[in-house]
């Protein structure tokens, strides 16, 4: 029975012998913190953001330029970029509209829009009431500006009332972006 005890009480203190030095000592431990921005923050910069044409006849095409427009992403996060157009509305009755195009051509009370550039991606693109890609991976924090330029065709002329001569006209033409 001696050696019976002997054995267990052995046991015992050789199962405590590792913890020893952790009941001896305080404990201790040290914590890192790992901090992270969560929050996508989307910022489409264009300048200018007015185009001024000025008087404008049917079927008449004006244009900016390929650099005329400068869209900066100064965002958090690179972007795919997409345009989309609207309807010319006359600023004194909205009734009175140019329809865009979805085709390319115009015609009585269609007028056409499209974009140009050649510092990225060198495109002549229709836009059109649709959503359609811009510009793909567009860079973040104001690095790396894009150019574009725009042209508009007039409508044909339709002298008993498809086409308003003298009225102030406009439209918008809406640029959006997604984290890429």
């Amino acid at each position: 029975m001696k050696t019976r005890t002997g054995s267990i009480a052995l046991a015992i203190i050789l199962i405590l012998i590792p913890s020893l030095p952790a009941l001896a000592q305080e404990s201790d431990s040290e914590t890192i913190t790992i901090t992270m921005t969560t929050k996508t923050v989307i910022e489409i910069e264009l300048e200018p953001t007015n185009w001024d044409i000025g008087s404008i006849k049917p079927e008449e095409l004006h244009t900016t330029g390929a650099t005329y427009f400068t869209m900066t992403n100064n965002g958090n996060c690179d972007l795919h970029t997409y345009v989309k157009g609207n309807d010319v509305v006359w600023s004194d009755n909205p009734n009175y509209k140019w329809e865009l195009s979805s085709n390319g051509s115009n015609g009585i009370g269609i007028y056409v829009l499209w974009c140009e550039r050649t510092d990225y991606e060198p495109i002549e693109g229709l836009i059109t009431a649709e959503e359609n890609e811009f510009f793909s991976n567009f860079g973040m924090n104001g690095g790396n500006p894009k150019h574009f330029g725009l042209k508009l065709q007039a409508p044909q002329a339709d002298y008993a009332g498809g086409f308003l001569a003298g009225g102030e006209m406009e439209t918008t033409i809406i640029i959006s972006g997604v984290a890429a």
